[in-house]
């Protein structure tokens, strides 16, 4: 066997591969996710717009409440099969919530095809980009962010011409009896 005992503590979120040779320890490496340089921005602006962010994610505990931490998410849910992430996603719709699923590869199809938004990143997986509703170019979280705020804003404009249009066929109709 190796002897391991007496190494350095793992950073949060970091997993240590150990690297041996005939049962001589040569070293260590550590791995780390790295997010995607836009992603603190993203979740910064769906939160101002009042969205709630959940992590869904294989992860392992340690490395999802590292990267949820980093990244601001709302609530982190670790160690997920893709059938655990179509049931939160279900979970989430039967409650009346709007679900918008983001997401690029195989183990997110399921949860895609059950929000009430899919939305793929154009450079996941093409199971994943047929399965969602929405396909952003590229891996640019903001632009989901983006698609949100203009969406809105457009949903805004259209209940407003609306409820003109009725008032003045409301008005209308009155001055015509």
């Amino acid at each position: 066997g190796v002897e391991l005992s007496g190494l350095a503590a793992v950073a949060d979120g970091t997993s240590r591969v150990f690297v041996a040779k005939d049962g001589k320890l040569l070293g260590a490496i550590d791995i780390a996710d790295t997010e995607r340089p836009e992603a603190i921005r993203a979740v910064a602006a769906l939160k101002e717009m009042g969205i709630r962010t959940i992590l869904l994610t294989g992860d392992t505990a340690d490395v999802a409440n590292a990267v949820g931490k980093r990244l601001g998410i709302d609530d982190v849910r670790p160690q997920l099969l893709p059938e655990q992430k179509l049931h939160h996603i279900q979970s989430l719709v039967a409650e009346k919530n709007t679900v918008a699923m983001v997401g690029d590869g195989v183990n997110d199809t399921l949860a895609l095809a059950a929000a009430n938004v899919g939305v793929a990143m154009g450079s996941g997986t093409e199971i994943a980009r047929e399965q969602a509703d929405i396909v952003l170019l590229g891996n640019d979280l903001e632009r989901f962010a983006q698609t949100v705020a203009i969406a809105r804003r457009a949903r805004g404009i259209i209940l407003f011409n609306f409820a003109g249009t009725v008032v003045i066929d409301v008005v209308g109709i009155a001055l015509v009896m």
